[in-house]
């Protein structure tokens, strides 16, 4: 028995999040200040949802397929926040990243992502705790990986214990 699915290929990672689903994972988190979505996809659900929050001032927007690369990009911008789905093919780097450009990372990924000794040493060395994993059912859309998937929350210099929530199975019917 593989503990680990095998990675993605990279086609398989153009997994749009539905719009109701962004919301409702912004709604619970409540980012403020300037707010960054690095892998924005087509559809760019969080972002749209995250600029429909009061306490957000600005929102970035990075998507590969519209010639913008977070990962490539070497400005100093900092964020408060960054919230995204991350390709998960990429999981390592787009947490690496985030971690060094944002106090607090909301990722939207199998929950299995997170704990790697590699991934565990990538937010421990970066003065991450891991805070809040919220359960979410996979939309019918999401790939069928048999792993259960989360909002996956790390914050800069948290030290205390990770909330594991049951997210609403009806995160379909919120505000969009």
């Amino acid at each position: 028995m593989k503990s680990q699915p095998r990675p993605n290929p990279p086609d398989a990672d153009l997994v749009e999040t539905p719009i109701a689903l962004a919301v409702a994972i912004v709604d619970y988190f409540h980012p403020a200040g300037a707010v960054c979505d690095p892998a924005a996809g087509l559809g760019e659900a969080f972002a749209t949802a995250l600029r429909a929050q009061p306490s957000v001032r600005s929102v970035d927007v990075f998507e590969l397929r519209r010639g913008t690369d977070f990962l490539a990009s070497h400005d100093d911008r900092r964020y408060d926040w960054i919230v995204t789905n991350p390709p998960w093919s990429k999981f390592r780097t787009f947490l690496a990243k985030g971690l060094a450009v944002a106090d607090r990372c909301v990722y939207l990924v199998t929950v299995n992502h997170c704990w790697t000794k590699a991934r565990v040493r990538i937010w421990r060395d970066a003065g991450f705790g891991l805070a809040t994993i919220l359960l979410v059912d996979a939309p019918d859309a999401f790939p069928a990986t048999g792993f259960q998937l989360g909002a996956v929350e790390w914050r800069r210099g948290y030290g205390g214990p990770c909330a594991i929530v049951e997210f609403p199975n009806d995160w379909s019917s919120a505000r969009v």
